[in-house]
């Protein structure tokens, strides 16, 4: 139909311009517009009843804009009958239900397809499934694996954790998604999901009473118990977060140092400025003993979660001596470990 015609588009104040002279986006998408008017109008003539229409579609999103592959799939949606489409785009999946997911993915020499059944589903929240999963890290249904972190802290000190651990190009390079759940109850709303595609995952938990609180409730979700001997989960010491775990384990200078750096910093000006200030829970702040400086260094770290995380990594991943050597946080190479583990 479309060779047998010229189709022209004119933009506002602008000339007459052919199709066929526009981009692949602007074709593909003049395409799929004749394609649904055809289908619109060829099944009520043979009776839309008993005439099902069945297309394939390969990536239509193809050379859209985010904006437009949204709009695409709305038009796909309007074709009558079944609509098979294939894509590569966070944004179709951001929008599309979720019970209509297959997941093709490689095992071994065998290719094995996932959906989400009714009674897998039943029990989910399934809006904060599209607010975790779908709007928030829809990009997951694309991973060889997914790294799963709780605080503000860890999802930018990961990243940077990430591209040294497997090179410039980070997770991205490895096939992995590292998520950010804000919470560590809310792991319970995109395990699951994961889990019913068969997306293999792995979590670092906190070891403070929300952290175990958030794991015991993912275990219920799964309908299996999860500790720190679960193979999918790295849990930190007991009652810690990151942030104490980082000092725990040795890495007071270099927090100290990520702090200098930090527009809030340096560590000896915020000393100065909060000394004998309250803390949220009411205590007074007191440096002046001899774990001062590490007292005001967590303070601060537990104040700056949103802006500190890249700054830490940083100095924590730097390299020194000679040979350069890291020396990792062991929590921290555990969980990459354990995702090139599931990864292959």
């Amino acid at each position: 139909l479309i060779r047998a015609m010229d189709i022209v588009i004119t933009s506002a104040d602008s000339a007459p311009f052919p199709v066929e002279s526009h981009g692949m986006g602007t074709r593909s998408l003049a395409a799929l517009l004749v394609f649904r008017s055809y289908v619109n109008v060829v099944r009520p003539r043979k009776d839309a009843d008993r005439l099902l229409s069945v297309a394939g579609f390969e990536e239509p999103e193809a050379h859209l804009h985010p904006q437009a592959q949204r709009a695409a799939f709305d038009i796909l949606s309007e074709i009558g009958g079944q609509r098979i489409v294939s894509t590569h785009s966070p944004q179709v999946v951001s929008i599309a239900a979720i019970d209509a997911y297959r997941v093709f993915r490689r095992q071994g020499a065998e290719t094995v397809v996932s959906a989400i059944t009714p009674d897998k589903a039943a029990s989910w929240d399934a809006e904060q499934v599209r607010r975790f999963v779908q709007l928030r890290n829809p990009d997951v249904l694309f991973a060889k694996a997914v790294g799963i972190v709780e605080g503000d802290t860890e999802a930018a000190a990961f990243a940077v954790f990430a591209r040294k651990w497997w090179g410039a190009r980070g997770a991205d390079g490895r096939g992995v998604s590292l998520v950010h759940t804000g919470g560590a109850g809310s792991s319970k709303h995109v395990v699951p999901f994961l889990d019913a595609l068969g997306v293999p995952w792995v979590i670092l938990c906190d070891a403070d009473p929300e952290g175990k609180k958030g794991l015991a409730a993912l275990g219920k979700a799964l309908d299996r118990v999860l500790d720190g001997s679960s193979p999918e989960v790295v849990a930190l010491p007991d009652g810690q977060a990151i942030e104490e775990y980082l000092l725990a384990q040795g890495y007071l200078d270099h927090a100290c140092a990520a702090i200098d750096r930090h527009p809030d910093g340096p560590l000896s000006s915020y000393m100065e400025q909060m000394q004998g200030q309250r803390r949220k829970g009411g205590t007074t702040r007191d440096y002046s003993g001899l774990d001062g400086r590490q007292l005001a260094c967590l303070d601060f770290l537990r104040s700056s979660k949103g802006t500190i995380g890249v700054l830490l990594a940083e100095e924590v991943v730097r390299e020194t001596g000679e040979p350069s050597v890291v020396h990792w946080p062991p929590a921290v190479q555990e969980f990459f470990h354990r995702l090139d583990e599931v990864c292959g």
